[in-house]
This record gives C-alpha cells, structure tokens and sequence, in this order.
C-alpha cells in the first residue's frame, strides 16, 4: 500500500499511466505493486509513504 499527499506547487501523479492532478491537501492511495510516477509542473512537495507488511 502507497498514499501521496501533495503539500505545495503543482504536479501531475501517473498511476498505471493515467494521470492523477493532484489539488493541494489532496492524497492519493494506491494499491502495492502499481506502476507510478510524478511530473512537476512547478516546484512541489510530496509526501509519499509505503508500508509493508
């Protein structure tokens, strides 16, 4: 299990290639094992945890 929460700027969340804007104060959860990746469109800060089981 992964969770992003996006604090500041503006960035774009790729989970499985389908992009996620993420609003800020916004989290995203996602599923352990999914492909994703972020494009920053500006100076941001993200915090993503993992946890495993």
């Amino acid at each position: 299990m992964r969770t992003a929460h996006r604090g500041s700027g503006k960035c774009t969340f790729y989970v499985e290639d389908q992009p996620r804007a993420l609003e800020p104060g916004s989290w995203l959860y996602l599923e352990g094992g999914a492909m994703h990746s972020l494009e920053a469109e500006e100076s941001c800060a993200l915090l993503v945890t993992i946890l495993f089981a």
